[in-house]
């Protein structure tokens, strides 16, 4: 399993997590610190997909 799999798997369950905490314990602040955990996942999980052309295009633009 790779790690962009394994960032969005973790994603994925923080959001269940997050409305099972709203939807059935009212927990509101549980459940919005627990989507952002989420929201972080899935940014990562965006940011492992292609880490070639991330790394090349900075390394561009430090350049010039």
């Amino acid at each position: 399993m790779t790690s962009y799999n394994i960032a969005l798997l973790i994603g994925y369950l923080f959001l269940f997590a997050s409305i099972l905490s709203f939807q059935v314990f009212n927990k509101t602040k549980t459940s919005l610190g627990l989507l952002v955990v989420a929201g972080f996942s899935f940014c990562l999980f965006a940011a492992l997909l292609d880490p070639y052309l991330n790394v090349w295009d900075e390394s561009f633009h430090a350049l010039v």
